[in-house]
């Protein structure tokens, strides 16, 4: 039996869901994990909607936030988040996440974490087997970084005050503090 993941629909999703239901289209369009490793969602709003709502759509993400690109009849689209939500590092959720936490807290990174987020964000999303898979991959690749004196990626872990409410109806993304 699965863990209760305190986030299965990944606030990212719920975002790019209401994105895609301004659009007028003629059906719903497809979101689903990109299989670019690079990219968190993509969409097949080409196949259903015109090329100017298409493009409003790219618009309306990239005013949100996200990044937006077309490619064929897809629109991939990321946002990397400034830190992941409470709860997501839980010994209670696994080991292997624990220790993901620890080596963030223990060793603070300035490496670019762009790939590192996704593809944790995805894995979540997938449920507890996947994100198992990718924190164990994880920290051997983060083990091996250390041991040759690269830096880690630059992760932050929520206190919570970002993230109050994770419902999709009341979801509220963090703003870029300086």
């Amino acid at each position: 039996m699965e863990n209760n993941l305190s986030v299965r629909i990944i606030p990212w999703r719920a975002e790019a869901e209401r994105l895609l239901l301004s659009v007028p289209s003629s059906r719903k369009p497809a979101l689903r994990r990109s299989l670019r490793e690079d990219w968190l969602f993509s969409t097949d709003l080409p196949r259903c909607a015109s090329a100017e709502d298409c493009l409003r759509f790219q618009q309306s993400a990239q005013a949100a936030g996200w990044d937006a690109e077309s490619s064929g009849e897809w629109i991939h689209l990321r946002k990397i988040p400034f830190s992941l939500p409470v709860g997501w590092f839980s010994p209670a959720v696994s080991a292997e996440a624990a220790c993901l936490r620890a080596l963030l807290l223990r060793h603070p990174g300035t490496a670019d974490p762009a790939v590192e987020l996704l593809m944790l964000m995805k894995a979540r999303e997938e449920g507890n087997i996947a994100w198992k898979k990718a924190c164990r991959s994880l920290h051997r690749e983060w083990a091996r970084r250390l041991r040759e004196g690269k830096p880690l990626p630059e992760i932050r872990i929520s206190d919570g005050n970002e993230w109050p409410d994770l419902s999709p109806e009341a979801i509220s993304l963090p703003v870029a503090k300086e």
